[in-house]
């Protein structure tokens, strides 16, 4: 493998055996259980044989068009072949891949799974739904409307008042100012969340802790709790990796509203962490998704990055955080570590505020934590 890995195509290689591996041990899972196979781990083996076959099939014709030249190690020479690519060689490597991964779309779309495939992950967070829908139902009106303050002591002269101001009154001044929202009215824009899905190599590298499932289940929960609910909220699931900063898996108005649909959101997702590059664009993601959500009128803006706190080898440190947090102050910024490598997550969580960032290493505290950061939203603006 020593051989194989050396070259620019060395990150074909490092996804080919992460699949390789996954594939090993997901197979040695469906050995133990015999008869009795999950229907989700026979899914994700037949993917993950695909995902083999298509990567091979590209290392293959990488080597055909470029051959074995040049004395440096890979990984070197991937870094100086990407320091000499011009802008116009990067944004057609960019398309490139762009069109792989919309051709493994189709084909994701095409196959056919059992239904008790996303059965199984919905009955995983059927109380969990319950807890979140009922939170969202619960939810009112929250953008302040600006209007005329009247009864004053000091602004511009309210001409209703002209006679109590003859008279001696001094409150006849009015002023612009927002008045709080009634608790009883109708809602009339949308609330806006974006959920920033970590779909880096090291989401499928280290499954074996449940980060993968976690994040799975989670949208899960967003995609069946959210449903019914589109006058009131529009969500948006984007992917990070060390491949792109700005995947679309869900976008409005295409919402899944079968359970196939939904079961091909998590393949993908999955897909995607099985095939991507490694390295990491948690940060540019997450600025692109808070300039993003402003652009449309909104209730309340929330963007809720989800991570596996495996940042640190990246250069990413707490206060490149916290600027995330405090970048937009109309948008709420929140950080859900839902894996971690030792004590990552919490040394991470110690050094941010506790009310922005939490540490959910079990999916049933995800909804608990969505309640809270709706919550801390309301007593912001109250």
């Amino acid at each position: 493998e020593a051989e194989i890995a050396a070259g620019p195509d060395v990150d074909v290689v490092n996804r080919l055996n992460r699949s390789k591996n996954r594939l090993e041990y997901i197979e040695e899972q469906l050995r133990s259980y015999g008869g009795n196979s999950d229907p989700r781990l026979a899914a994700e083996a037949s993917q993950l044989k695909q995902v083999v076959a298509e990567l091979e099939k590209e290392l293959r014709q990488r080597r055909q068009g470029q051959g074995q030249t040049g004395n440096l190690p890979g990984r070197q020479k991937q870094q100086s072949i990407d320091a000499s690519m011009t802008a116009e060689a990067k944004r057609i490597a960019k398309d490139m891949e762009k069109e792989r991964w919309e051709d493994m779309l189709k084909g994701l779309e095409e196959s056919q799974q059992e239904a008790a495939i996303y059965t199984r992950y919905k009955e995983a967070v059927k109380q969990e739904i319950r807890e979140l829908r009922g939170t969202l139902q619960a939810m009112q009106a929250k953008k302040k409307e600006r209007v005329w303050l009247r009864n004053k002591d000091a602004g511009d002269l309210d001409e209703r008042r002209l006679v109590d101001g003859l008279t001696g009154d001094k409150n006849v001044y009015k002023r612009r100012g927002e008045r709080p929202p009634d608790p009883y009215a109708s809602q009339q824009a949308p609330k806006r969340l974006t959920f920033l899905f970590d779909v880096s190599s090291s989401m499928s590298s280290y499954s074996m802790d449940g980060r993968m499932e976690r994040s799975l289940e989670a949208a899960t929960m967003v995609m069946e709790s959210f449903s019914g609910f589109d006058h009131k909220f529009r969500y948006k699931f984007r992917g990070h990796s060390g491949s792109t900063d700005d995947l679309v898996f869900v976008q409005e108005p295409k919402y899944p509203t079968s359970e196939q649909q939904r079961l091909n959101v998590l393949r993908a997702m999955n897909l995607h962490s099985e095939t991507c590059a490694s390295g990491d664009h948690t940060l540019d993601a997450t600025k692109i998704a808070i300039k993003e959500i402003t652009k449309e009128d909104a209730d309340e803006y929330f963007v809720v990055l989800l991570s596996d706190a495996n940042i640190a080898q990246y250069g990413i440190e707490p206060r490149d955080l916290q600027a995330l947090l405090d970048m937009d102050e109309r948008v709420n910024v929140f950080i859900l570590f839902i894996g971690t490598m030792g004590r990552q997550a919490e040394l991470l969580r110690s050094e941010l505020p506790n009310d922005k960032v939490f540490v959910t290493l079990d999916t049933s505290d995800i909804p608990k934590v969505l309640k809270r950061v709706f919550l801390s939203s309301i007593l912001k603006q109250a």
